[in-house]
């Protein structure tokens, strides 16, 4: 048995809602294997988890300096656990937390414990991302941000829009991101549709209020959406279709676009996250999918930590949502409908939901790609795009203010 299982086992015997809590909480499950070693297992010197899985954990540090620490395992025996041989105690976890590449990033101090998470599902047919959403979980305080980045947002490359960014490969969009909103993602989570549709049906459907009436077709993709507004009971198929309507086929839909949608997404996510935690007995049959489906940079030590930490989220007031606000109707070298950001609007809901700093970020540190409407030329938000004028509200299709995910009960 893997050292992911043996793990697992464990934690689902003592920790199972906290389990399904935290894995739901990023991105409905999709913590499964591969990838890097946790970065700060040792900054508050948590021995019990260690001793109590008498396991052997990697940690990644900073090998710049010969004198600074190296890739080591902590391992334990009994009631003392070693790092690299050495005993671990406050003093040495204090040492080795002041040696983490990331905890710093220009003028800006990490948090202690806040974590940021790229959440991403592919279209099936373009090979785009279908939904971006960027997650940071706020260990100690218990708090999870979602901000969801339209698929069609404005970036500074040859095909204009984020959602192409895919196609470079999970790494590549998570490079992308992170230079938009001003600093390095801890780790990524691709989830592919078929898992989703293989939890939600895992769990015997979800009723939720969908909220507007949707008429799609596309013979194409064999892709046949069709709802009333209102409560209804979806299936793991129906649910799939609900995430992925954008518009009818007369063309209305979402009066927002994609900022609707991508509440709607939040939502449904929130939903289902309720209903697997209420059927913790097909824990295995979760597990399962997950690995099957998921393609992340969390390893399962990142997952066992993690899961530690999670006992206290409450996924009806523990979770704020809302999107990046800006304008889906701009041009830019040909392509049509892409989505200029709004830059002060922007940076005002990034610090809002997913800031992983103890202070805001500043316009120098994002990279909030604009169109130059005298030339049509592309150019990076200076300073004086995220001035507001004074009684002027920020051009934007969503309010400012983060909101609460609710889901269906």
């Amino acid at each position: 048995m893997s050292f992911f299982h043996r793990a697992l086992l464990y934690v689902v015997r003592k920790r199972v809602r906290s389990l399904l809590l935290l894995l739901i909480c990023l991105g409905v499950g999709t913590l499964a294997l591969s990838g890097s070693a946790i970065r700060e297992a040792t900054q508050t010197a948590q021995l019990n988890v260690r001793q109590a899985l008498g396991g052997v954990f990697t940690l990644q540090q900073n090998t710049s300096d010969p004198d600074q620490w190296v890739t080591n395992d902590v391992e334990s025996y009994g009631s003392t656990a070693y790092y690299g041989g050495t005993p671990l105690t406050e003093e040495l976890a204090a040492r080795i937390q002041e040696q983490v590449p990331g905890m710093e990033t220009g003028d800006h101090t990490r948090r202690e414990q806040s974590y940021t998470f790229l959440l991403t599902c592919p279209d099936q047919v373009s090979g785009n991302a279908d939904a971006i959403m960027l997650v940071t979980y706020d260990v100690p305080n218990q708090k999870v941000g979602m901000l969801s980045i339209p698929r069609d947002t404005l970036v500074d490359q040859s095909t204009p829009k984020i959602n192409s960014s895919l196609h470079g490969g999970i790494e590549n969009l998570q490079s992308v991101v992170s230079d938009l909103v001003g600093y390095p993602i801890d780790f990524y989570i691709n989830i592919d549709l078929d898992g989703f549709v293989e939890l939600v049906d895992a769990v015997g459907g979800v009723d939720f209020n969908v909220p507007i009436d949707m008429e799609y077709e596309d013979f194409t993709q064999d892709l046949y959406i069709s709802f009333e507004a209102g409560m209804q009971h979806l299936d793991g198929q129906a649910a799939m279709e609900v995430c992925r309507f954008r518009k009818n086929n007369d063309g209305t839909g979402y009066p927002l676009g994609d900022i609707q949608r991508s509440e709607t997404v939040r939502n449904l996510m929130v939903t289902v996250a309720k209903k697997l935690v209420s059927n913790i007995g097909k824990l295995d049959q979760f597990v399962d999918i997950l690995q099957r489906n998921v393609e992340t940079s969390l390893s399962g030590t990142d997952l066992t930590w993690f899961v530690t930490k999670a006992i206290g989220i409450n996924l009806d007031t523990g979770v704020q949502g809302n999107a990046l606000p800006g304008d889906g109707n701009t041009t830019y070298n040909g392509t049509s409908y892409c989505y200029e950001l709004d830059p002060a609007g922007s940076l005002a809901m990034i610090n809002q939901l997913v800031n992983p700093f103890t202070t805001d970020l500043k316009p120098e540190d994002v990279n909030i790609f604009q169109v130059n409407d005298a030339n049509g030329r592309g150019y990076q938000a200076t300073a004086s795009d995220f001035v507001v004028e004074e009684d002027t509200e920020a051009t934007s299709t969503t309010d400012s203010s983060a909101v609460q995910v609710a889901g269906n009960d």
